[in-house]
């Protein structure tokens, strides 16, 4: 049954006026006239060659600006290191450096940290908080600075911390990896700089310490070990910039510390990218929280969700236990009065109780077509549990089709996933778009569209002119006006028309040289590793299709396991629609081609000219087991 629903050369003249007179060294010019107050309309081209005190006709010439100077200069020692005056140390964390990215990773990173992905967190780090990730960052030139001010110019003491990374760089020599810079300018403003001297450092394996430990982080690239040498700093603003020389692997860094009788500022210690860069997350751009309260002896989890690209991602970093070797509370950890324990991170107090997880509270929108058990309008769960269907009222023949969630900043979160998606710390709202028959479970019919002319499938790639939407971004309509379910429409651009010989026929209904097709892939298996479409298990199929051209379009719809090789008993679906029209197709199939998979495919083969084709598509399915 179908149902309609509508739904700017003066400078050569100029050179011509003078002439040469006789064969001798006498020379006659002819001058340009010009009345007091005109403009000249000579253009000048600037010579470098030109001797100064040459004569210039045009008034108004500017000589280019001198070069730029940069010198080389190293200052003189501290003299507090000798005479014995007072020097401070100022501790410069890394994550508050600027780093100056080169290279094809430069628009991933955008010149930027962010505490979750591009930083590690453990106790043991100053701060907690260290570089990460920059051995896939590194490219000849990048840099990581750290911008300060100084009262004098001197050459001072500078220890860091750093990882020697992998074992595979044992011993790890620092000038053989990076080069450590420093820049500022004299009263002249002329730039100056000058290289620390590494030349004598290395760091052999056995003497770096493991410190990361747990959770998103490879601990094989974080053994630290402190490097000490003589920096330049200059009076005024100063940068001392670790500089990857395009060969090894750089390093990731903790802190660096100078040790100086000048004074320093300017530095933010208190500055985290994280805060400072977000624009839609009441200043931040991230959450954390202990996913996992630590026991005595047993480690925990400190979590980070963080918005990324249009969705939230999870990183998990291990918490020490609660106590030391010798029992003692672990260093970093303090006991409150109400049995709760705390520790500062980023300025901020984390508090937990062991045995409690954090727990959010999720709602359900207006627009949902169910609500949650008893009718409530919310439930409160732990972080890191699942939302299930047995938290919802449902109809006794009915599942839940297509879930979609925000969150508390407003961001569309899209469909999620009961059987993989958790409670996340922040806030969500669910709404229930779909609900269908029990036992069937509702899938993104266009995971990928592998739309291929002509003759056969695979024989030459047409995909400029099809394209499909977001996934359950349009309401597709079913054989009864009842009937209908989120999903995407598929579109192409241009005449489809049938290419090849013979056409089906009631006879043939599957003729062996395939017919102009185009094809979309649903992945059903939640990656290449899960195959559920298994062969000799009957599978069925339900597709709600809808017509939203301007035109008929004449298909033939088959649900395929490999390529388009069409199972030999199946006739497939006749799907034949005038604008507006729309119908439910129901196919229940035993593959036997092929093996098993973690897609199945909805063939079309086109019967019929069909124009500017804009099919609606949304897929349920109930798989044999």
């Amino acid at each position: 049954m179908k149902q309609k629903h509508k739904s700017k050369a003066l400078l050569i003249l100029a050179l011509s006026s003078i002439s040469i007179l006789g064969s001798c060294s006498e020379q006659s010019f002819s001058l340009p006239s010009f009345e007091q107050g005109e403009d000249l309309t000579w253009d000048d081209i600037h010579d470098p060659d030109r001797p100064d005190g040459d004569f210039d006709y045009d008034d108004d010439y500017v000589p280019v600006d001198p070069p730029e100077i940069i010198r080389e200069e190293i200052p003189d020692l501290d003299p507090a290191y000798e005479n014995g005056s007072e020097t401070a140390i100022t501790r410069m964390e890394a994550e508050n450096a600027y780093v100056d990215f080169v290279g094809s990773n430069s628009a991933e990173w955008r010149n930027e940290f962010s505490d979750v992905d591009k930083l590690a967190f453990d106790f043991r780090l100053s701060n907690k908080l260290c570089t990460r990730n920059l051995n896939d960052a590194w490219q000849g030139g990048t840099s990581i600075n750290f911008n300060f001010n100084s009262s004098e110019s001197y050459l001072v003491k500078v220890k860091a911390l750093i990882s020697t990374h992998d074992s595979k760089t044992d011993p790890y020599v620092p000038d053989s990896n990076f080069k450590v810079r420093s820049e500022g300018e004299n009263d002249k403003g002329e730039e100056l700089y000058s290289y620390a001297d590494l030349s004598e450092l290395s760091i052999p394996r056995s003497e770096s310490t493991e410190l990361v430990s747990g959770g998103e982080v490879n601990s094989e690239y974080f053994y630290f070990a402190e490097i000490e040498f003589y920096a330049s700093i200059y009076k005024g603003k100063t940068s001392i910039k670790f500089e990857f020389n395009g060969s090894g692997k750089g390093c990731n860094l903790d802190y660096i510390e100078i040790d100086t009788s000048a004074e320093i500022s300017g530095f933010d210690n208190d500055y985290y990218q994280d805060g400072d860069k977000a624009s839609s997350l009441d200043g931040k751009t991230s959450e954390w929280y202990v996913s996992k309260t630590p026991t005595d002896t047993e480690e925990g989890t400190f979590s980070a969700q963080k918005y990324i690209a249009g969705e939230w991602h999870t990183y998990d970093y291990g918490l020490p236990a609660l106590l030391d070797e010798e029992g003692n509370l672990a260093n970093g950890y303090t006991k409150e009065a109400d049995g709760s324990y705390s520790f500062e991170f980023k300025k901020d107090k984390v508090t937990f109780t062991p045995g409690k997880n954090l727990s959010s509270t999720i709602t359900i929108s207006d627009d949902s077509l169910v609500k949650f058990t008893g009718g409530a309008t919310s439930i409160t769960k732990e972080v890191g549990q699942p939302i299930e269907a047995s938290d919802f009222d449902l109809p006794s023949d009915k599942d839940l089709g297509v879930i979609y969630a925000y969150d508390k900043y407003g961001h569309d979160l899209g469909s999620i996933s009961l059987s993989s998606w958790t409670v996340p710390t922040y806030g969500i709202t669910l709404e229930v778009r779909s609900l269908i028959p029990a036992g069937y479970t509702q899938y993104n019919a266009c995971d990928e569209q592998s739309s291929r002319l002509p003759n056969p499938v695979y024989g030459g790639a047409i995909k400029s002119n099809f394209s499909i939407s977001s996934s359950y971004d349009t309401y597709i309509h079913g054989s009864e006006a009842d009937e209908g379910l989120f999903g995407s429409v598929i579109s192409y651009n241009g005449i489809l028309t049938p290419r090849g010989a013979p056409l089906p026929s009631e006879s043939n209904p599957n003729p062996e040289e395939a017919d102009t097709q185009f094809r979309v892939t649903t992945h059903i298996g939640k990656d290449t590793n899960d195959k559920p479409i298994v062969l000799n298990k009957e599978h069925s199929f339900i597709y709600y299709l809808e017509n939203f051209g301007s035109t008929r379009m004449h298909l033939r719809l088959n649900v395929v396991n490999s390529g388009n090789s069409i199972e030999p008993n199946d006739e497939g679906f006749d799907v034949d629609l005038e604008p507006g029209e729309s119908l439910t197709a129901t196919i229940n199939i035993s593959f036997t081609l092929g093996s098993s998979n973690r897609n199945t495919m909805a063939l079309f083969t086109v019967l019929e000219d069909v124009e500017n084709m804009r099919l609606g598509i949304a897929l349920i399915a109930k798989l044999g087991k």
